[in-house]
């Protein structure tokens, strides 16, 4: 079968491949070596036909790894019918996988992507997350150290319960107007391009009445990142725009001390000071 490429990305420290897939502009189209599977680039393509997905009537969605060479190590092909670029991929569109074991068993690693959604039990799945951390251990247990999940049970949700996951761009995903009671943003709201647009875009879908809880700091995602747009505010500017859009800050605290996703007996630590506040849209907000 002939695969169309769409979107190709080179695996580096610090970069996101999702970010990249959701990223609103067609990027590379006139660079052959962005193209090459065994370029070495940090970079990517992505074709402008990403955008006219469902037009195009999509049937199917080939993931692939290569190595450095260009062979394909790894390849996963998805029912991409009636999707749109965010939904077709899940687990029960899987069709077809090299990876033999992925079908049947929840353990391999790619699996954890979608173990939750068949969780009956707590601490079911174990993972070692440092176990590649060569670099400042105090001892080998500490780089070796395992990690259960998930610490609650899914299951065990009210049947009643409303909960969902909708993987996608923020701006694209949510767009309903005074739908939310409450919005919670943690180590969000610097993933934007514009952090602008995701302010307002908060504002739009919150109640009249609703509150907004945000904790994180302002890392900006896209700052470091070749032909991206990126706007970088200090939180002093961003908690004007906010105070700018209607919103009543309820309460703040900055300064508040945070790790993220790092080995806590690591002898090297990342800590963000970070800005911790709710926000309510007044009842008269329009």
């Amino acid at each position: 079968n002939e695969w169309t490429l769409i979107f190709k990305a080179v695996a580096r420290a610090g970069g996101n491949v999702l970010d990249l897939w959701n990223s609103s502009q067609p990027l590379n189209e006139n660079n052959a070596e962005a193209r090459k599977l065994n370029s070495t680039l940090h970079q990517h393509y992505k074709s402008s036909s990403l955008g006219a997905w469902e037009t195009l009537g999509v049937t199917r969605a080939k993931v692939a790894l290569y190595d450095t060479n260009g062979v394909e190590v790894v390849q996963l092909v998805f029912n991409a019918s009636g999707t749109n670029k965010f939904s077709w991929f899940a687990r029960d569109r899987l069709l077809s996988s090299t990876y033999v074991d992925i079908l049947s068993a929840d353990t391999n690693v790619y699996g954890y992507h979608f173990g939750l959604v068949g969780c009956h039990s707590i601490e079911i799945y174990t993972i070692h997350p440092w176990v590649h951390q060569w670099c400042n251990n105090m001892s080998n247990a500490d780089q070796l150290k395992a990690v259960k999940f998930p610490d609650i049970n899914p299951s065990e949700m009210p049947s009643k319960s409303e909960f969902s996951m909708a993987a996608g761009d923020f701006l694209e995903v949510y767009t309903e107007a005074d739908t939310w009671d409450c919005i919670a943003t943690v180590f969000f709201i610097d993933t934007a391009h514009n952090v602008i647009a995701y302010l307002e875009t908060i504002w739009k879908i919150l109640k009249p009445g609703g509150y907004w809880i945000n904790m994180g700091p302002l890392l900006y995602h896209f700052a470091d990142m070749p032909n991206e747009l990126s706007i970088e505010l200090s939180y002093e500017d961003v908690k004007k725009v906010i105070l700018q859009l209607g919103f009543l800050i309820l309460e703040e605290k900055t300064n508040i001390k945070s790790g993220y996703t790092e080995n806590p007996k690591s002898m090297l630590k990342y800590v963000y000071d970070c800005v911790y506040f709710v926000a309510q849209k007044p009842l008269t907000g329009s």
